[in-house]
């Protein structure tokens, strides 16, 4: 309870405070607008002013079954994934060939037999070779692939029932064959003709297709992240060494203090964030509801809330102040850069891609991304708040166990 005091008595301590350098906070939180917003139109230009090839792919048909030639003919003429690929039936001589020439980004593989296991329940999988030169393309064929594949497999299950069930009736293997193909057919169709495919799987570049609009979230996030930098360390006290053996006499420790910066730097940049995001709407000509403005608080929330306790982290590891500032300002750049709003983390090597995908910020982007310019309707945060929790976590233990060695 004596510490629940203590917090309330910083925060609004820290709540004075601001309100001493009113005059100052405001130019300290209008100059990264100005800075990013120059260096984002700046971006967007560039990236709007390429137009974007549409990916070179090979098809093998080593089966040459009338399924695995309808695949093909679909995944040729799909309008849905000729706006970003374009594929071809060739020989396997033919794609080797041209990816040597670095004409092809990858070369699709229908293994023998692919029909026989299909309708035979055995695991079918396609098979995808990319191009060491074109590695960020191959890793979009194959992500396709996957996809393509994981439905494939998830409808099997409905093709043998349906087999095996027309084996007990009296029709013909062939009217039985017709049937299954029919049923093939329809699972196909549902899976390379819904609308949001490739979307879905992450397919398409929204630095390319919609530059504006992608580096205008990508800059509301980073001055997101720059405010809360900015206002964590507007409450820095200057004579901290002298203060803290003060609060120490008093029973109140760092770690209070602490959380007391992190509760007023929260609610303050919440306030800037959600009206600029407003803003941001106003600009991009968004519709939103109330559940996309929850979703949206949902996510800025614990991103904020996790950002300012890794701050907190480095501020109690490190004694000096100037030592501990740089590592800050590094962290925050890097976190920045790996979140994909500066780089889309579709052009970072291939070996990381996967890794990043754990990275908090990156995440957080992600959502951003998926709500705000490919209309998801359901968010999973359950990594951003395994993520907070783990951070809060940290930043306790840390707590004791300094305040345990300087007693």
């Amino acid at each position: 309870m004596q510490a629940l005091k203590h917090i309330a008595l910083f925060t609004k301590n820290n709540f004075k405070q601001l309100q001493r350098k009113w005059y100052s906070l405001p130019l300290l939180l209008i100059f990264p607008v100005i800075i990013v917003i120059m260096v984002a139109f700046f971006i967007a230009q560039m990236m709007g002013s390429e137009e974007a090839e549409p990916v070179q792919v090979g098809i093998i048909d080593l089966d040459q079954s009338k399924e695995t030639e309808m695949i093909a003919n679909i995944m040729e003429e799909s309008p849905d994934i000729s706006q970003f690929i374009t594929i071809k039936k060739m020989t396997e001589q033919e794609a080797k060939s041209k990816i040597k020439r670095n004409q092809l980004a990858a070369y699709i593989t229908f293994p023998d037999r692919f029909t026989r296991k299909l309708y035979t329940g055995d695991a079918v999988d396609l098979q995808v070779t990319g191009n060491p030169q074109q590695q960020t393309e191959s890793q979009l064929v194959h992500t396709l692939l996957k996809s393509i594949s994981r439905h494939i497999n998830g409808s099997q299950s409905n093709i043998l029932a349906i087999n095996d069930y027309a084996k007990k009736l009296d029709i013909s293997d062939e009217e039985r064959q017709e049937i299954v193909f029919d049923q093939f057919k329809s699972f196909l169709f549902f899976t390379l003709s819904k609308d949001d495919h490739i979307s879905e799987e992450t397919l398409r570049n929204e630095a390319n297709t919609s530059p504006i609009e992608y580096y205008s979230i990508a800059s509301w996030f980073i001055i997101s992240t720059i405010w809360l930098f900015i206002l964590f360390h507007f409450l820095h006290n200057e004579d901290e060494v002298n203060m803290r053996k003060r609060m120490q006499l008093y029973g109140v420790t760092e770690f209070q203090q602490i959380v007391a910066k992190i509760i007023v730097s929260f609610i303050i940049s919440c306030i800037f964030m959600m009206g600029s995001f407003i803003a941001l709407l106003q600009v991009l000509n968004l519709d939103f509801g109330w559940l996309d403005y929850k979703q949206i608080f949902e996510i800025m929330g614990t991103y904020s809330l996790i950002f300012l306790i890794s701050l907190a982290i480095i501020e109690q590891l490190c004694h000096s102040v100037k030592f501990k500032i740089l590592l800050q300002v590094i962290w925050t750049g890097s976190i920045i850069l790996l979140s994909g709003a500066i780089i889309p983390t579709i052009y970072f090597p291939l070996r990381y891609q996967d890794l990043i995908e754990y990275v908090f910020t990156t995440e957080t982007f992600s959502l951003l991304i998926h709500i705000l310019l490919e209309d998801a309707l359901y968010i999973d945060v359950q990594l951003l708040y395994i993520t907070w929790i783990i951070s809060i976590a940290l930043v306790t233990i840390i707590s004791l166990l300094k305040g345990r060695i300087q007693r």
